[in-house]
């Protein structure tokens, strides 16, 4: 078969515009022994309707050919107009269930999709019943989607925000429909009254709250992005929780403003010295020793001297004569000093500064948030 291979559709059902002597509803059950020769779901036509009539058959009634085509043909014209399908609670009980990978609408959110994950399934999903998931290939009730286009809230989608509440009709809700109920459930089990409070406290279960008209805050993903669940890696260590933590899906975490923290600046420090400076200089003093005597050992370059009748000669004593008639001739110790003076050759003199530097910086809190576009954060009803 070929795209282009489209049959004629049914524009309306077989014998729409027949009166009502001329069509029937065909029954499921048999009409054996009830209403003889009529058709039903169960024998199609009847054995009677096959015997020749001089035999004692019956001919198959125009009434029940009509009724058959016109079912069989107003579901023909369903599908060709792409109508959708619903949950039907006695074709569920009539065809013993759903089976599974069964795909169904809901009556309560327009667009949202059911999809069995058993066989023989009766329960209803509208009415939270058992083994109904949302199709993997679909949104589900809760997904978040981003949207870039100004006040465009799709049909079956609220924002995601501080402030924003859904429920019943009749509530005080942001938005207030019937169609919130699978949100408002969800939101309700699966987060904390201190992350989505319920106005007025919650009350005994979900739905008891959603009849009572009581709004509960959405999931509030105002100025927030989204982030992998660390699951044990370790890459988000450190990272600061609003509530929960990195590893718990649901969790919020990070911040959009952060002051640096003495322990996230990088190690420095302002306190040294300058590198060593040399500056040519010399010198200069002056002064005289102190007093000198025998007492404290010291030698003196002399000239012998000559006195007049003799001559005299230094015999090895200290500060003493002999003269030549053997006379000792002992001179008195005097104390004495020496005067002096003296300049240095030119010197370097290595040598270092200590310094501080001022304090700067205000420590204010400083943006975190990287380059992106803002967004409408949408939940699925």
């Amino acid at each position: 078969m070929k795209k282009i291979d489209v049959p004629v559709k049914f524009p309306i059902p077989f014998a729409a515009n027949a009166g009502a002597p001329y069509i029937s509803d065909i029954p499921t059950s048999s009409q054996i022994g009830v209403n003889p020769g009529r058709a039903s779901l169960n024998d199609g036509f009847v054995p009677v309707n096959m015997q020749p009539i001089d035999a004692g058959g019956i001919p198959p009634f125009g009434q029940d050919q009509n009724g058959i085509l016109f079912r069989s043909t107003s579901w023909d014209r369903w599908f060709s107009a792409g109508g959708p399908l619903y949950y039907d609670s006695d074709f569920a009980i009539e065809a013993n269930g759903y089976p599974a990978d069964a795909v169904v609408r809901s009556r309560i959110v327009p667009g949202n999709l059911w999809m069995s994950t058993v066989d023989d399934n009766t329960s209803d999903p509208d009415a939270f019943g058992a083994n109904w998931v949302s199709p993997p290939n679909v949104w589900g009730t809760g997904d978040i989607r981003g949207n870039i286009f100004p006040d465009d809230v799709p049909v079956g989608w609220v924002r995601a925000r501080n402030g924003y509440t859904i429920g019943a009709s009749g509530s005080l809700a942001s938005f207030a429909s019937p169609t919130t109920v699978f949100l408002y459930v969800k939101t309700w089990l699966k987060f904390s009254n201190s992350i989505c409070p319920v106005t007025g406290g919650r009350g005994a279960n979900p739905l008891a709250d959603f009849n009572a008209l009581k709004p509960i805050q959405v999931y509030d993903m105002a100025g927030a992005g989204m982030i992998g669940n660390e699951f044990t890696s370790g890459r988000l260590a450190g990272v600061p929780p609003i509530f929960g933590n990195v590893g718990t899906t649901g969790s919020m975490v990070g911040e959009n403003f952060h002051a640096n923290t003495l322990a996230e600046n990088g190690p420095h420090d302002h306190n040294g010295t300058t590198t060593t400076e040399t500056m040519n200089h010399t010198h200069t003093g002056g002064g005289s020793t102190t007093g000198m005597n025998q007492n404290n050992p010291h030698t003196h370059n002399y000239d012998q001297p000559s006195f007049s009748g003799f001559t005299a000669r230094n015999d090895g004593g200290v500060g003493q004569f002999v003269a030549i008639a053997n006379q000792i001739v002992t001179y008195t110790n005097i104390d004495h000093g020496h005067a002096y003076s003296f300049t240095t050759s030119i010197q370097g003199n290595g040598h270092q500064h200590l310094y501080n530097t001022s304090v700067s910086g205000s420590g204010q809190p400083h943006n975190n948030v990287f380059r992106c576009a803002i967004t409408d954060w949408l939940q699925k009803l």
